[in-house]
């Protein structure tokens, strides 16, 4: 489950770089693997009993990602140069 852990949070940085840049394809990209490893680890928590409240774990998780495609629709737009 470290692995997870790292790999969750290496993905919500490179999110907030993507969005910083501009990069909707790499946010959108970062934002799908964060819910990969966020998922995943709420179900290893959920299954092993290690939480109690499991459910506001997903509202967490609902939120969260409402957030970033939030986030991410607000991005403006890269302009792109045309050759002269």
């Amino acid at each position: 489950m470290g692995w997870v852990g790292i790999a969750g949070f290496v993905c919500a940085f490179l999110f907030f770089v993507a969005v910083l840049l501009r990069r909707r394809l790499v946010a959108w990209a970062t934002l799908c693997l964060w819910t990969a490893a966020a998922v995943a680890f709420l179900e290893f928590f959920g299954e092993s009993g290690l939480t109690s409240q499991h459910e506001r774990g997903r509202l967490g998780l609902a939120a969260a990602l409402i957030a970033g495609v939030t986030a991410i629709a607000l991005t403006p737009t890269r302009k792109r140069r045309h050759p002269s």
